[in-house]
């Protein structure tokens, strides 16, 4: 008679009735990310603009064209002051763009904050940009600007800073809550060109309403990937496409199988 020891492990080790579909789809998830990741080392994937990075050139250039600055606010969602969220790191990286067109087109600009933890981030961003443009010259601490973690003071700052230096274009990049609308009024009703994203569903209603280009949900990580030229995120990238191919595919055929009354792959689902 086995032990009670012997028994337990066996029962760990069994499969759970019902998941081995779930296991091997998850095999399955891993090998294509692999295979992704490993073919970004020597070819890098091919990515279509999205209209919204395309058009930093004509918000910075607009803004150039009638003397008035440009503003950049990373939202207060990035910044609890716990955490980095990933949102902030891929806007950061958005930034790095910014700068590099508002220093070829020599407009100021002014990225305001609201987390303290923040501002080595954005800093670096800012740096990076001016590196990129060749301006280094013209980089200033003072660019990045801090006023108070505290959301609604926050809120009120970023909004009355839009009006009294009539901005002329507004980005919006990272993890933008309930300040999303307060900004993004304050840009419409100064006519400011606006550029925003927002990965919170909730927030996407008061960007579209109010911003001529929007990144919608996961598109600001495509963006980054975009901007850096990092293999990793490019492979990444890649390997979340096939994924979501994968998945569509096999959702329209479980859909006509079903319809048609065939259960075999229903049947192997409850495996």
């Amino acid at each position: 008679m086995p032990s009670l020891f012997l028994l337990e492990v066996k029962n760990y080790m069994a499969l759970v009735p019902g998941k081995l579909f779930q296991l091997g789809t998850m095999i399955m998830f891993f090998i294509v990310i692999l295979v992704s990741l490993w073919r970004s080392k020597t070819n890098l994937p091919k990515v279509k603009i999205m209209p919204p990075l395309e058009a930093f050139k004509e918000a910075v250039g607009r803004a150039a064209e009638l003397n008035r600055p440009v503003i950049f606010t990373p939202g207060w969602g990035g910044g609890n002051t716990q955490s980095i969220d990933a949102d902030l790191l891929a806007g950061s990286v958005l930034l790095t763009e910014v700068v590099n067109q508002t220093a070829r087109a020599g407009s100021d600009l002014h990225v305001l904050v609201g987390n303290p933890n923040t501002i080595p981030i954005l800093e670096g961003a800012v740096k990076t940009g001016y590196i990129m443009a060749g301006h280094l010259d013209e980089y200033s601490p003072d660019i990045v600007q801090f006023s108070t973690p505290e959301l609604y003071s926050y809120s009120a700052w970023v909004a009355g800073e839009m009006r009294r230096l009539n901005c002329g274009a507004n980005f919006m990049l990272g993890q933008h809550w309930m300040e999303s609308l307060i900004f993004a009024e304050a840009g419409l009703e100064i006519g400011a060109f606006q550029v925003a994203s927002s990965a919170m569903a909730s927030q996407v209603p008061y960007f579209l309403a109010t911003c001529d280009y929007v990144f919608i949900g996961p598109e600001i990580y495509a963006a980054s990937a975009v901007v850096s030229q990092d293999k990793t995120q490019l492979g990444s990238l890649l390997g979340q496409d096939v994924l979501t191919i994968i998945i569509l595919v096999l959702s329209i055929v479980g859909v006509v199988l079903a319809t048609a009354g065939v259960t075999w792959l229903t049947n192997l689902m409850k495996v």
